[in-house]
């Protein structure tokens, strides 16, 4: 059990609670197909919490965080490798607090911050279109071939041709986000990872959320991914995302690992509008806008870094982001409601994707 005590278990709510088309499914069914679902192996096991206007209904952990070399059982405290939750969890809130303290501006162009791209395809990119998913850079995550040092990997993304032109459309990039977290640290002049501790996960209680974490006692606790022929063993502790590696695991798009815990405290927040336990966080208009629906005009709904699970992309709109890894946080703003799903699907291998069926049936089920 966790030691704040956030944790309940509602036998009662996952019995009676309905979907909201009044079918007779249950969350209870949900519990159960989790259950089987780490039995027949088809992922390794998960951590699922659910609350409700701030309350816990739901927090249990199923099946097991390593089943290689060792077998291990799955705990509420296991710590995740949340890859691209990274980008909400991390670098939205980083971008946000330097707007909020009239440093930075969703307007401000990459030419500000990378004169050397002022004549470039990427100078009049802006942050809003980098959140958005809509600056025209590249879909293709691979980077080595720019080089193995931060400096020509930026260079590279850079120097490289847009795909769209920028604003045209919608494509997602890690490689929007990557600049996006190098934005803070020239504006900083602290790293991303220093910034984001200082000024969002220290003050909402985030304690075990962390950048390449390197403590023994954490390590013991974090779930494996995949399998690595050059080591000959599975990850653990270190950043399974090949370019967030090579960024020396503090990166914008990838690289954060947290505890259900931690990212409870998270999603109370941004539920609150940017307030923690009476202390403003983020600006509540800033929250309340990365929300909305930006590219309403283009080929898919996407907010300031959020992606939109529903067909209804206004009043009604679930919104949240997901991680390769296996990681998935939802929220439905309008009826106070959040999700968060752990788990490490691609231990010790990425081709399991009974994912899929997986995260479908907890957005049916529970929004």
């Amino acid at each position: 059990m966790s030691k704040n005590n956030i944790w309940s278990f509602n036998e009662k709510y996952l019995s009676e609670h309905p979907l909201p088309n009044n079918s007779k499914i249950s969350l209870k069914n949900l519990r159960d197909e989790l259950r089987n679902s780490t039995k027949k192996a088809l992922i390794p096991g998960c951590v699922i919490v659910l609350a409700e206007k701030g309350e816990i209904k739901w927090a249990e952990a199923f099946g097991s965080r390593q089943i290689q070399p060792t077998q291990e059982k799955m705990t509420l405290d296991t710590i995740f490798d949340l890859a691209s939750l990274t980008k909400v969890v991390a670098t939205l809130p980083a971008i946000l607090h330097l707007i909020d303290q009239g440093i930075l501006s969703l307007q401000s162009c990459l030419k500000e911050f990378y004169p050397e791209s002022e004549d470039g395809p990427l100078g009049n990119v802006t942050i809003a279109q980098l959140l958005t998913h809509t600056s025209g850079l590249s879909a293709r995550t691979y980077l080595k071939q720019y080089g193995e040092s931060k400096n020509e990997m930026i260079k590279g993304i850079l120097q490289s041709p847009l795909e769209n032109a920028n604003g045209s459309m919608v494509s997602y990039s890690n490689r929007g986000f990557i600049l996006l977290g190098e934005i803070v640290e020239k504006i900083s002049g602290e790293s991303l990872y220093d910034y984001v501790q200082k000024h969002i996960w220290n003050k909402i209680d985030m304690h075990e959320t962390m950048f390449t974490p390197h403590n023994q006692d954490y390590l013991l606790r974090v779930a494996p991914t995949e399998f690595r022929e050059e080591i000959q063993a599975c990850l653990k502790g270190t950043v399974h995302d090949e370019n967030a590696s090579i960024l020396g695991g503090i990166a914008g798009h990838a690289g954060v690992f947290s505890t259900a815990n931690d990212l409870v405290q998270f999603c109370n927040m941004i539920m609150s509008k940017g307030f923690y336990k009476g202390q403003k966080i983020l600006n509540e208009q800033l929250i309340a806008n990365s929300m909305i629906n930006h590219t309403s005009h283009l080929n898919e709904p996407r907010g300031l870094g959020w992606d939109f699970f529903s067909t209804d992309v206004r009043e009604n709109a679930i919104i949240g982001h997901l991680g390769f890894t296996g990681t998935s946080l939802w929220f439905d703003p309008l009826k106070e409601i959040y999700c968060i799903f752990l788990t490490n699907r691609i231990h010790p291998s990425r081709e399991a994707l009974f994912i899929r069926s997986i995260r479908s049936s907890i957005l049916n089920t529970v929004f």
